[in-house]
């Protein structure tokens, strides 16, 4: 198991509102789950996974996330904030929410934008989710999908024989199946065999 560096404390100043920072619901103290394009704090740099340690010179350390988003909001303009920042050798999971060592996160994760990085623990369980999800939804709608098959191809592939028989139920006219050119007619560079 690897042991994450303290964090970096970082100063940012903000001079508007909003902000432009959701906390994260999860985490103790408050915690910046994600940031706004085009707001302040991304302007000035801040990222998610950072904690909030201090409003205007006053400690934010200990503070529910309501507390301390109270500090922020009654804070006067300009207003400097100090932030613990994810270390380097740690990075921030979005969906547990929790600043987890890097080598928890896959290399390919390590290259999405930092709002939409996973540890690999959360990508493989929505990926079990997932791949439940197709077969519960195939069984509820009563579809006659080979849920065992897990195979798209085969789904399309059914889906596809399903609409073509009920299309031939409804127009009465029956599939024209591909083959080979003499039993395709017209339209293909030469007379009728």
């Amino acid at each position: 198991e690897a042991v994450i560096e303290p964090a970096e404390r970082v100063e940012v100043t903000l001079a508007a509102r909003p902000f432009g920072v959701t906390p994260s619901s999860k985490a103790e103290g408050y915690v910046v789950l994600k940031t706004s394009e085009g707001k302040p704090a991304v302007k000035a740099g801040v990222r998610p996974g950072w904690r909030l340690v201090s409003v205007a010179g006053e400690s934010c350390e200990g503070l529910d996330t309501n507390d301390a988003q109270a500090k922020l909001k009654a804070a006067e303009l300009p207003v400097a904030l100090v932030f613990e920042a994810v270390p380097g050798n740690a990075d921030f999971c979005t969906n547990c929410q929790e600043i987890l060592a890097a080598s928890l996160f896959s290399r390919k994760m390590r290259t999405k934008p930092p709002e939409k990085r996973r540890c690999s623990a959360c990508v493989e369980a929505a990926d079990a989710e997932g791949a439940e999800a197709p077969e519960a939804e195939a069984a509820e709608k009563g579809g006659g999908y080979s849920a065992a098959s897990g195979s798209k191809l085969s789904e399309l592939k059914q889906l596809c024989a399903e609409t073509a028989a009920e299309a031939q139920t409804v127009t009465g006219l029956r599939a024209v199946r591909g083959g080979s050119a003499a039993g395709r007619g017209r339209g293909r560079g030469g007379a009728k065999r």
